[in-house]
């Protein structure tokens, strides 16, 4: 509707600025200005209803909003009444102080089991025990074994060496061909 009267009111001021091109009586374009004015303010008044209908709108999603709402704290205190009519806050605390002295219990076993023992050696008993070891006949060697010595041996001539890389190659052909 708004465009209507934007389309009505771009007719009109191209009315009057001709009408004043070609010197129109002043009657009609006088005329013509009381139109546009009255376009004009139903423009205003539509864009106002328009406003009007755009916050009612909104005013009706915001109480859909709400009753949603409300909804949702309806159901959440229908659950809150059957958590509390099966857990009372007595059976809460006594499972709560269950569980504290059972954390208690772990964290005792844990910091027992993590703890090295202590190691207090008698000074004089290691001492006789080391004695011990050296008056036992076992752990005196029994004898000694010679190994032989091998000599290093040369470097082979250069002839030998042709020798040794033909045959080399030979055994490689070989493999190769079968």
């Amino acid at each position: 509707m708004v465009n209507k009267y934007d389309r009505q009111r771009v007719k009109l001021d191209n009315q009057i600025k001709e009408g004043l091109r070609r010197k129109e009586d002043r009657q009609i374009l006088l005329q013509k200005m009381k139109q546009k004015k009255v376009v004009i303010f139903y423009m205003a008044k539509c864009r106002d209803r328009i406003n009007v209908i755009l916050q009612k709108k909104y005013a009706i999603e915001q109480l859909n909003l709400t009753a949603m709402q409300l909804d949702a704290l309806k159901s959440t205190a229908s659950v809150f009444k059957k958590f509390n009519k099966k857990h009372n806050i007595d059976k809460i605390e006594e499972l709560q102080s269950t569980m504290e002295e059972l954390t208690d219990s772990v964290l005792e076993i844990d910091e027992a089991l993590s703890a090295s023992p202590m190691m207090d050696f008698d000074d004089d008993e290691l001492l006789a025990e080391l004695d011990g070891y050296s008056d036992d006949p076992v752990s005196q060697p029994i004898g000694t074994i010679e190994m032989p010595i091998i000599e290093q041996s040369t470097v082979l001539p250069e002839y030998e060496e042709d020798q040794l890389s033909s045959e080399e190659s030979e055994r490689t052909s070989l493999l190769v061909v079968s």
